[in-house]
């Protein structure tokens, strides 16, 4: 039985896995080596032409130029045939897709595939011109011709198959989305990972409203105070969502609770949605005795930690002033330290 386990995780558009230092250019031919480059490729898109031309060769083949266009056809069929089989999978499951975190999971696998394949197709360009330079035959270098227009052809079709199934799968989801889908965060220095994150959401439901920690119980979850007040908060997050609720406490049970409605939790027409990063989040028993819970895998592509760091450590910015007088008050004990009164105990659930 297929399950999504049955699919390989693709990596997402920035690919960690690639060659920079270690460049496989072992031919001393200036235009061998630069035919070879195989500079931003990632490690499994690699053919080493030169390895294969000269390890790859138990004895000497009657024609060496037809043996390597060969060698590198196998390796190009066996990537081709992974993504293929991944495509596969993908329609198996979603014939049977009954849940929407598991659309969420194959629409995300889908739209790295179609960044796959032209990693693939950038691949072939470079390794084809390095197979072309190595040989001499005409009859190999029309083989390789020949067969890298087969493989372009291949490669639009695959991605054109899965721009159809894109369609389609959005097509299923919209029948089975939420009402209404919930979320909490800080959204401090709000940047493109928060804004993936919340358009990811919008898989789930047709109103998507967020929860938002005020100045002071944010200092109070990470012990510093964030870079934009509540108000600049409020306003970057706005366009990415229907509805903001504030949150005053470390606790958000009561405020989470007060803006779900018992027709809600009747018709089953909400969910709550957040990153796999912490399951046991706080106000989760709360949350799922209303609504179901959906736990989505994080992409990362940008920290608000990491972006503080370095805005604070140039002095391009500094941190904010609690908005109330009361509260600010009690922080300015601290000499201006971002620190925690010595009565608050903190925690950090975001």
């Amino acid at each position: 039985m297929l399950t999504l386990a049955s699919i390989p995780a693709l990596p997402t558009e920035q690919r960690s896995r690639t060659v920079s230092e270690e460049s496989t250019q072992t031919c001393n031919d200036p235009l061998v080596s630069s035919c070879n480059s195989t500079e931003g490729l990632p490690v499994d898109y690699l053919f080493d032409a030169t390895k294969h031309f000269t390890d790859g060769v138990q004895q000497v083949p009657e024609d060496p130029g037809r043996y390597l266009v060969q060698q590198y056809q196998d390796f190009v069929h066996s990537k081709n045939q992974e993504l293929k089989n991944i495509i596969y999978n993908t329609k198996e499951i979603s014939k049977s897709l009954n849940d929407p975190l598991e659309a969420f999971c194959l629409k995300k696998n889908l739209e790295n595939l179609k960044s796959e394949f032209e990693i693939l197709l950038a691949a072939h360009e470079k390794h084809s011109r390095s197979v072309r330079a190595l040989i001499s035959s005409a009859d190999a270098k029309t083989l390789l011709s020949e067969f890298s227009e087969v493989i372009r052809h291949s490669i639009a079709d695959l991605s054109e198959q899965v721009t159809t199934d894109l369609r389609r799968l959005n097509d299923i989801t919209h029948l089975k989305r939420h009402e209404k889908v919930y979320t909490i965060g800080c959204f401090d220095l709000f940047h493109r990972g928060h804004a993936s994150l919340l358009q990811s959401l919008r898989s789930f439901g047709e109103c998507l409203i967020v929860g938002i920690h005020d100045d002071y119980s944010y200092f109070q979850l990470k012990g510093k105070y964030p870079i934009d007040p509540l108000e600049v908060r409020i306003k970057t997050l706005k366009p990415h969502c229907d509805m903001i609720f504030i949150i005053p406490s470390t606790d958000p049970t009561l405020y989470i609770e007060s803006m779900i409605s018992d027709q809600d939790v009747e018709r089953r027409s909400a969910c709550y949605v957040r990153g796999d990063d912490m399951p046991e989040f706080p106000s989760r028993e709360l949350v799922e005795s209303k609504m179901p819970v959906y736990l989505i895998p994080r992409y990362h592509s940008m920290s608000s930690s990491l972006a503080r760091s370095i805005l604070l450590s140039t002095g391009a910015v500094k941190p904010c002033q609690p908005s109330t007088k009361s509260r600010k008050s009690s922080l300015e004990q601290q000499d201006g330290a971002e620190t925690p009164p010595q009565n608050v105990k903190r925690y950090n659930p975001y």
